[in-house]
């Protein structure tokens, strides 16, 4: 899940979400394995999935101290 900026896909988006709040990088299969809706600040969205192969665990990543791995 991510908020992919208008150049990215929605695939390069999960992509660049599971690096910068997990620090994951891997193989990204290029069809999504589903969706789903949630809630924030009163506001609804709908997430796509990806399933990421992963290959690397980074000890130091953007996000790192914002929440769990």
């Amino acid at each position: 899940k991510g908020h992919g900026a208008r150049t990215q896909t929605l695939a390069e988006a999960a992509a660049a979400a599971a690096w910068e709040a997990g620090g994951l990088r891997g193989r990204l299969l290029p069809e999504p394995i589903g969706t789903f809706g949630y809630r924030k600040l009163g506001k609804g969205y709908r997430a796509t999935v990806y399933l990421l192969q992963v290959t690397e665990e980074a000890d130091d990543w953007p996000e790192r101290g914002e929440g769990r791995r």
